[in-house]
């Protein structure tokens, strides 16, 4: 990974109730939508739910780990990728 380049992280869950979708990285929670330069979007594809990270310009303050977190009444199920 260079700085400046695109980083994009995709996971993908099922839940029932459908879970809230959201990404941690670096302490920080990035939900759905646009901040700072990081792009979240989340889909659902049947009882799939699908969500991808984009970081539009990769610098140091994003390098680490990528917290992927889907949770709803009945677990909470996190996955972490190496984001540097």
């Amino acid at each position: 990974m260079n700085e400046n380049d695109l980083l994009t992280l995709s996971a993908t869950t099922v839940g029932d109730p459908i879970p809230e979708i959201y990404w941690k990285l670096n302490d920080r929670i990035y939900h759905e939508g646009r901040t700072d330069g990081v792009i979240v979007t989340v889909n659902f594809v049947g009882d799939h739910v699908n969500s991808v990270l984009k970081i539009i310009k990769f610098d140091k303050y994003f390098a680490g780990k990528a917290l992927f977190v889907a949770q709803n009444i009945h677990a909470e199920v996190k996955n972490s990728q190496k984001s540097s």
